[in-house]
């Protein structure tokens, strides 16, 4: 392997550990908004990525969308009294995501 894939698979090795850490042990799924936001953002990068043609990713982007309804319904389920600064935050990330989001209206509409 690659000294830099080394270094970039020991980085990322590192954060999927803190992130089960996080949700096994500190209820973040019952406490913090924005984890349920995640999805938006990875349809902006996927959307603003050159990774591959822009209609793979249009389509991938939107069958990402298609099912946000039921992450926002697993919100309501699992939240519980979070933090005021961290729903604070999230509405605010919440709103830039659809601000962002709906530039690429204009593609989503030819699938």
């Amino acid at each position: 392997m690659y000294p830099s894939l080394k270094v970039d698979f020991e980085v990322l090795d590192h954060m999927m550990e803190v992130n089960v850490y996080e949700l096994q042990n500190l209820d973040l799924l019952g406490r913090r908004p924005q984890y349920y936001l995640e999805p938006l953002f990875v349809v902006y990068l996927m959307m603003n990525r050159d990774y591959d043609d822009y209609n793979t990713r249009a389509a991938n982007a939107l069958s990402r969308l298609k099912v946000f309804p039921a992450v926002l319904e697993q919100a309501e389920r699992n939240l519980s009294r979070p933090p005021i600064i961290w729903t604070r935050q999230a509405i605010d990330q919440a709103k830039e995501a659809l601000d962002n989001i709906s530039d690429f209206v204009v593609v989503f509409r030819s699938y």
